[in-house]
């Protein structure tokens, strides 16, 4: 009998699943983040019928917005997706599974670091507690933020290296979007990752939503754009995070 949970991380991960996939029409996907919703994307052209199985209302919760996660939701209902939003997530053992339930990071390990769920936390130029050892990437809890994607850890690493040749450079992070790799309803998202914030929708002119999120001194602090308005993405002017 073929296999019928998996999480998907790699290539490798990916190459297991597909026979699996070929055999099944029906995919259950449990988390609604970032990976479970573009999988649900992804999977709807595979011509597969989805269950999205979520703790959270709307999806990406801990990305954009509520009017944003709602059209995303919508979205997917119009397209044939079973959106199960429950506190206490339960999933059916017998169908194809997905668990898109996000990286924790592992405390159990290297206990001589300061860290938690997180990661390990460093410092403005990216070193840990122990003077020599820097973290960087899915496992650094970079000034209290973990910022899991590209962009970041390219500019963290550029820093870095100028750290160990000598030059201490602190990591400048100006805001960073994130784009959601659900195509056919496109979305951009850059949320203050420590910052709540209060967001405000704009008027529009074309499909799609603007959300501004501001900071207690009315200061732009991030933006959530989706269908045709992520155009706008580069000519939003936000305060650097670091």
């Amino acid at each position: 009998a073929c296999k019928l949970s998996f999480q998907i991380n790699s290539l490798d991960d990916y190459s297991d699943f597909l026979p699996s996939l070929n055999q099944h029409e029906t995919v259950q996907i449990v988390g609604a983040g970032l990976i479970g919703c573009e999988l649900t994307h992804d999977l709807l052209h595979h011509g597969k019928k989805i269950m999205l199985i979520s703790n959270t209302q709307w999806p990406l919760a801990e990305l954009v917005p509520d009017p944003i996660g709602r059209a995303l939701h919508d979205y997917f209902i119009e397209r044939g997706v079973q959106y199960v939003y429950e506190q206490q997530p339960q999933f059916n053992n017998d169908l194809l599974t997905i668990f898109a339930v996000g990286l924790q990071h592992d405390t159990s390990a290297f206990k001589q670091f300061e860290q938690s769920p997180m990661g390990f936390h460093t410092n403005a130029l990216g070193q840990t507690n122990i003077q020599d050892i820097y973290a960087i990437g899915d496992c650094a809890h970079l000034m209290g933020m973990t910022l899991r994607y590209i962009s970041p850890i390219r500019i963290s690493a550029q820093a870095i290296a100028k750290t160990l040749t000598g030059t201490p450079t602190p990591i400048q992070l100006n805001a960073i979007p994130v784009t959601v790799k659900t195509h056919e309803y496109p979305i951009v998202s850059c949320k203050h990752p420590t910052i709540t914030g209060q967001w405000k929708e704009e008027t529009s002119n074309e499909p799609g939503i603007i959300m501004m999120q501001y900071n207690e001194d009315g200061e732009k602090i991030g933006f959530s754009l989706s269908d045709k308005n992520c155009q706008l993405r580069t000519k939003i002017q936000v305060k650097p995070w670091l």
